[in-house]
């Protein structure tokens, strides 16, 4: 779930107060925390004394369960600790899957972020990708190709999108695999993601799914 508390806040002019900061998100429950982020707005506040705008930088915890997507988002001044935050956020994690019911395990790994702007181009770029598999999906219908899927977290850390096209008709898999790409991307040239894909393929003979 989300957690909001206050926090003391010191301004530039010496000012100190009191503000509510996100501490974290579940884009799934509260996606109207998603939508300030996206905006640029989360965690922004105001000193009550000279009326500046001022980024409370804090860690939040982001989580979005429909995009398997748990993201601990750091401070941009500790990305020169990457390596102790690497294992701190294994070991946070481990300690957070102990603590849960089987049913509620996550089955996807976290990511380390630094800055919340690093974190919406993040969750922008996949909505972008989103949107190409959407298309990708109808296509295989409409031109009788099967669909390979993968799970998210899997196809993310792959770099490649969570459902990628075979012909049906090609017994060999690195055979199916190009001649669905092809016809996808014949039927919409505008698929980036899935021309990145073809290219990736070719240019690597032992690529595989």
């Amino acid at each position: 779930m989300s957690v909001i508390q206050k926090e003391e806040i010191t301004c530039k002019c010496g000012e100190r107060f009191e503000a509510e900061v996100v501490q974290s998100v579940s884009a799934t429950e509260d996606p109207q925390l998603k939508d300030l982020l996206l905006a640029g707005e989360l965690n922004v506040v105001k000193c009550p004394s000279c009326f500046t705008i001022l980024y409370a930088e804090r860690f939040v915890l982001y989580h979005d369960s429909s995009s398997e997507l748990l993201a601990f988002v750091h401070p941009c001044s500790r990305e020169s600790d990457r390596t102790a935050l690497e294992k701190e956020m294994a070991s946070t994690f481990i300690t957070i899957q102990e603590g849960l019911d089987q049913d509620e395990k996550f089955s996807y790994q976290p990511i380390l972020v630094f800055g919340l702007d690093t974190l919406c181009d993040f969750i922008t770029a996949e909505e972008d990708l989103e949107d190409e598999v959407q298309v990708a999906d109808a296509l295989c219908r409409s031109l009788g190709l099967k669909e390979k899927r993968l799970a998210r977290d899997a196809a993310r850390r792959k770099g490649v999108p969570p459902i990628i096209p075979v012909d049906p008709k090609e017994t060999d898999q690195r055979a199916a695999l190009l001649k669905g790409l092809e016809k996808v991307l014949a039927a919409n040239d505008r698929l980036e993601h899935y021309k990145g894909l073809r290219d990736k393929v070719v240019s690597d003979p032992a690529w595989t799914i």
